[in-house]
């Protein structure tokens, strides 16, 4: 059992401003200026978006001619309407919002024509408000990418400073540890309870935008030091779209590379239909998104001592949203992903047949409820309740499969072996266990391996989330304006894990010395590992753990090229793993 508390402060002077908002918000500043080039207060700016990521709001330009959108939900489909009597009205639709980035848009209104200035597309403008530590993949580029196996672990190695070298979708951020990474799905954690590396995969079709965080992390980010990723998917609208896909590989197109066997041992076939839709239940009121893909790959493995086999992967990726508007300002998220995974045989070779094998599986659901409730343009609270099932599990392809050395304990003998009886010296018949013909066997005659395989492993690793975070931008506090963050977490994770170990046995060609009035014969000589008594052959390991943390930091500018961020968080851990039972 361990107790830990974690105090850290940071303050951060830069040149450049850093963003100030939460985790999943951005900010949209406004500026309208007449077309004498002066600042153009009184105008009525709307900021709508298409794809209901917020309710409209609408702003009246300040002295300086800005409407300032101080908490902006991170996003696409965002509209601007800018309308002044006399003037004429300008529409901008097809804006992105970034996570954590500050939006500025300079538009010069002119006196009312007849004709109606719709813009399609801006050119892009540099900001110096762009953290340096953090890099935005867009959805749209995330398909884009050719990633094999579509897999967004892959493309968190584009921001700078961030590896995996061994490919296992656990990435290094400036040379930080695996486990110091942490990346979240909609704000709910994407990392194992039990060994801190990534949980789930998840429907890349889902995906809106990608955030990944390698230096200058504030408050509001906990858990982790190496490096963070924010992951957020799409959901419903009232229109419809809907994308359906096919990757299919064989191989057909391919060799049988540098083996000398035939092709026939490396025909293999990868499968994978995906398809996404969303669209509205209720106009207005309540939306859908659903989010599927199915993995069904071969593999061609060269096998020791000769043979080859595909293995197969069997995997399944669902992300399932409901989005219900319950009010202009109140909305409410309803989500459910998995990501069922199984993959087999292993444990097989050239002298060890597919029955002796074992299958690995991994995977579980998450579900999360999420409240949003944009107060006001410069405030807004969210709150999001989610639980996480996952676990893996190694399992014996088979039950019960006779390993060929002996028929049973008081049975016949092996073909071609003749002891005077079928118990072999040494062994005690009394002792538990299964038969004999059922023990996991090696034979060093052989080199391979008979009957079922030995262990079976089984866990959970479940985790309760509650977080609540808050986001207030004050236009004029001090004299300055102020974005103030605050925000509250708990998480309690649970582990368990069960192990069954079945008999194990080497059995050998040995000499009978022993037997009165017969020649020395060959004989089966077999050692046996039975698990029970002694180590136990059931053991059940679990561990819990409890964790809090609160964090509140103000961003401010002192100056207009000086941004000032002051941040402090609590971090409270309390972990009982009692061992094995």
């Amino acid at each position: 059992m361990k107790s830990r508390f974690l105090f850290p402060f940071a303050i951060t002077l830069a040149a450049m401003a850093l963003p100030a908002l939460a985790a999943d918000s951005g900010k949209v500043t406004v500026t309208i200026l007449h077309s004498t080039g002066a600042p153009f207060p009184g105008v009525v700016v709307t900021l709508a978006n298409t794809k209901n990521l917020a309710p409209p709001q609408a702003l009246n330009t300040n002295a300086e001619g800005k409407a300032i959108f101080g908490v902006v939900r991170a996003g696409a489909g965002y509209k601007i309407t800018i309308e002044a009597t006399g003037y004429q009205k300008i529409e901008e639709a097809n804006i992105s919002v970034g996570i954590n980035a500050n939006l500025n848009l300079l538009y010069k209104i002119q006196q009312q024509k007849t004709e109606k200035v719709v813009v399609e597309a801006k050119r892009p403008v540099a900001s110096i408000d762009e953290p340096t530590g953090t890099v935005t993949i867009s959805g749209e580029f995330f398909q884009d990418l050719p990633i094999l196996g579509r897999n967004y672990q892959s493309a968190l190695t584009l921001a700078p400073g961030v590896n995996d070298a061994n490919g296992d979708g656990n990435p290094n951020v400036h040379g930080a540890r695996e486990r110091d990474f942490k990346a979240t799905l909609d704000g709910i954690s994407n990392v194992d309870p039990l060994t801190g590396t990534f949980m789930s995969n998840i429907n890349p079709d889902a995906i809106e935008e990608i955030e990944v965080v390698t230096t200058g992390a504030d408050a509001s980010y906990g858990r982790a030091v190496g490096g963070f990723a924010n992951i957020i998917t799409k959901q419903g609208s009232n229109d419809f779209e809907g994308v359906v896909k096919m990757i299919y590989r064989t191989s057909a197109l391919d060799g049988n590379g540098a083996s000398p066997l035939p092709a026939k041992f490396f025909k293999f076939d990868w499968y994978q239909p995906s398809a996404s839709l969303t669209g509205k239940i209720i106009r207005d009121k309540l939306f859908f998104a659903v989010n599927h893909e199915y993995h069904d790959v071969g593999e061609p493995i060269v096998l020791t001592g000769g043979g080859a086999l595909v293995r197969t992967y069997n995997v399944w990726r669902h992300l399932d949203k409901i989005t219900w508007q319950a009010s202009p300002r109140n909305k409410v998220n309803f989500q459910y992903s998995a990501d069922p995974y199984r993959v087999s045989p292993f444990g097989v070779g050239g002298n060890t047949s597919v029955d002796s094998g074992y299958g690995y599986k991994q995977g579980g659901p998450t579900y999360s409820v999420e409240w949003q409730n944009p107060i006001s343009p410069n405030f807004t609270v969210k709150t999001i309740v989610g639980h996480s099932d996952t676990g893996i599990g190694l399992l014996p392809l088979t039950e019960g499969i006779k390993n060929g050395a002996y028929v049973d304990t008081f049975g016949t003998c092996r073909p071609g072996i003749k002891p005077p009886n079928c118990t072999p010296p040494g062994y005690a018949s009394h002792r538990p266990g299964l038969p004999l013909d059922e023990d996991y066997l090696l034979n060093l005659e052989t080199g391979g391996f008979s009957g079922s395989f030995f262990l079976k492993h089984t866990d959970v690793r479940q985790r309760l989330t509650f977080k609540s975070d808050a986001t207030m931008y004050v236009n004029n506090f001090l004299g300055k304006e102020h974005t103030f963050e605050f925000g509250f977490i708990a998480e309690d994770e649970h582990s368990d894990s069960t192990e069954t170990v079945h008999p194990f046995s080497i059995f050998e060609i040995g000499q009978q010395a022993i037997v009165p009035n017969q020649d020395l014969t060959p004989v089966a000589v077999l050692f046996r590992t039975i698990y029970s008594p002694g180590a136990p052959d059931r053991s059940l390991n679990t561990a819990d753990g409890l964790t809090a943390g609160i964090y509140l930091q103000d961003a401010f500018r002192p100056h207009p090229n000086v941004s000032v961020k002051a941040g402090l968080r609590y971090e409270w851990e309390h972990v009982t793993a009692p061992g094995k039972v």
